[in-house]
């Protein structure tokens, strides 16, 4: 038996998980929870190498979340206390950046009622440590990555029509988190004076060319991202304005479609790129957009570049498209990126 609380918990667990041990009935068991949970999908056609690609992925897809909810309905909690669970599985071990634009959108038409859970489960972790986590695990929050990526998270739950939560109380742990959360990458609390320029300025600061580092609150090793950050939280800003358009708060959709249209401050049309500035709203001098800055891309991007980061504008193409040039510019742009990368 296993716990996450206590020994006690573990032996309560085990009794009400294998009241009578056999283990040809517990495989079977298995298989038939696992041979339901794959038959939401059927799939036609296709090589029998196909088709066991396919079920392999759609099996791995649903490692998270994790349920940890324990017998008696409890579970540990991001404050290292038990917790009753009040009539909902509860669910963990997330990260947000790696799961929120596809991994959760297909557990939401594969199972609803599980993805409402898990919203649930984030307004519980919420109210215990006061904001929505980025890679909540069993019993801490890691702040990997960057984003408040929780927000498109709920809202596409929200919008979808799967509404059975505290709808108000998540509007307010995600409006909280984009006022008043810091946008560094790896770091979880409060706003610092690199997300003041964000929020003044329309976009999060870069070092310039040669700069060393001297903020404290940047992690050393992940450095800033600056881009990467400013086009993610755009975003997340624009998943809040239509959230906050759904419950009537106009002044708040005003607020965050205007921060929605943020990336617009890092196109550079010299270059056709994203690229970054410095808190003085200059052009980092010497950018390669090839070049992230640093390993991993990490000055500027995250873990990649602006070749890449330029399209995260997934809330507004056309206002892309309009950045580049229009329909005609894109596709001669496409044309020699097709021609160079050949």
């Amino acid at each position: 038996g296993t716990s996450f609380i206590s020994i006690d918990q573990a032996k309560r667990n085990l009794a009400a998980d294998l009241p009578d041990w056999q283990f040809d009935r517990v495989k079977a068991a298995a298989r038939a929870e696992w041979t339901r949970e794959l038959g939401k999908i059927a799939v036609k056609g296709g090589t029998d190498k196909e088709r066991t690609i396919f079920y392999t992925a759609l099996y791995r897809s649903m490692g998270r979340m994790m349920d940890i909810t324990e017998a008696g309905d409890v579970y540990q909690g991001l404050d290292g206390k038990s917790h009753s669970t009040e009539g909902h599985r509860f669910y963990s071990d997330d990260g947000l950046w790696d799961t929120y634009r596809s991994l959760h959108p297909l557990q939401l038409l594969l199972d609803p009622g599980r993805q409402v859970d898990m919203v649930r489960s984030y307004l519980r972790m919420y109210d215990q440590t006061g904001w929505l986590p980025m890679f909540p695990l069993v019993n801490s929050e890691r702040a990997f990555m960057i984003g408040h990526h929780a927000t498109p998270f709920i809202v596409d739950t929200y919008m979808k029509g799967n509404r059975d939560f505290d709808v108000e109380k998540a509007y307010a742990a995600m409006r909280k988190n984009a006022m008043e959360a810091t946008m560094l990458p790896w770091r979880r609390g409060p706003a610092s004076d690199l997300d003041r320029v964000y929020l003044e300025q329309g976009f999060f600061p870069a070092l310039r060319k040669g700069e060393t580092e001297s903020n404290p609150a940047v992690y050393a090793s992940e450095r800033r991202q600056a881009v990467s950050v400013t086009l993610e939280n755009a975003y997340d800003d624009w998943a809040l304005a239509q959230f906050a358009q759904a419950l009537h708060k106009d002044d708040d959709y005003a607020i965050f479609m205007k921060r929605a249209a943020n990336y617009r401050n890092l196109f550079n049309p010299a270059i056709h790129f994203m690229a970054p500035k410095s808190a003085d709203g200059k052009w980092v001098e010497g950018f390669d957009p090839k070049l992230g800055g640093g390993q991993g891309g990490r000055d500027y991007f995250a873990e990649v570049n602006s070749w890449i980061y330029t399209f995260h504008v997934q809330h507004d193409v056309a206002g892309l498209i309009d950045l580049m040039g229009g329909h005609t510019f894109l596709f001669l742009i496409k044309s020699i990126r097709s021609f160079v990368s050949s």
